[in-house]
């Protein structure tokens, strides 16, 4: 069960952009694709840069 719900998720993310995860009704992670994580961590792209879509 679990296996199949995270693949939705990944394929999700793949395609469609970041997926919020919630837990008792309130956010609890992101899961992005590894790409847009590193550029997110580069010292170019920073938080700023990531969450201004960039």
């Amino acid at each position: 069960m679990w296996g199949s719900v995270v693949g939705e998720l990944v394929n999700s993310s793949l395609s469609k952009g970041p997926q919020l995860v919630t837990r008792h009704g309130r956010p609890a992670v992101v899961v992005i694709p590894v790409s847009e994580y590193e550029q997110s961590q580069s010292p170019a792209g920073g938080a700023w840069a990531y969450a201004a879509g960039h």
